[in-house]
């Protein structure tokens, strides 16, 4: 049985056939330019993705209707993609999951004895010097968790949330887990 082909005059919904043009009757918009912002489109609230598409979740305030889902479902989106691509996880994840800030403690050596062997020295060496690499990971991915946080953010929310007094402080700090507390604050009025 041979594969029917659709006749080629058919065009998907709303797409015009090459080398054809639409009426003004047809087009509904008779403005010549389609894109009335001089400074590009701003994607609206019901297509945009965030700063990182593949993220799967935005949130916005809570008059942006068009925006689907929930604090607490946005939340496990973005764990979700933290786990598949940051280092150090159980650190770096609970700040969005749990909203707590990171326990460091965990990580510290505890101090050689006074009367330590010279390898007992060398592994505190060591695990000084992992600590410290340690440190350094969380620090980076507190920064760029922020970023990926700030990103999946609607433009009207971050708007909303430049306006809060404390704002400047906690941005200079890269204070993901404020920032998270405020957006669940300002996105669905839970605190």
């Amino acid at each position: 049985m041979a594969e029917e082909t659709p006749p080629q005059n058919e065009t998907p919904a709303g797409n015009t056939p090459p080398g054809t043009t639409r009426s003004a009757h047809t087009r509904g918009n008779q403005n010549s330019n389609p894109n009335p912002n001089p400074r590009g489109a701003r994607p609206t609230v019901s297509n945009f993705k965030g700063s990182v598409p593949d993220v799967g979740a935005v949130i916005g305030t809570k008059t942006e209707s068009t925006v689907k889902g929930s604090f607490k479902k946005f939340q496990e989106t973005l764990v979700g993609y933290i786990m598949e691509k940051y280092d150090l996880l159980r650190d770096i994840a609970p700040i969005v999951r749990d909203l707590k800030d990171m326990d460091l403690e965990h990580h510290k050596p505890a101090g050689p004895a006074e009367d330590a062997y010279a390898m007992k020295i060398k592994i505190h060496r060591e695990k000084v010097k992992r600590h410290l690499n340690c440190m350094e990971a969380l620090e980076d991915n507190n920064i760029r968790v922020y970023g990926l946080v700030w990103g999946q953010y609607t433009a009207a929310l971050q708007a909303e949330l430049r306006g809060i007094e404390d704002f400047k402080e906690k941005y200079a700090m890269y204070d993901c887990l404020w920032l998270l507390q405020q957006v669940k604050l300002v996105s669905s009025g839970v605190d």
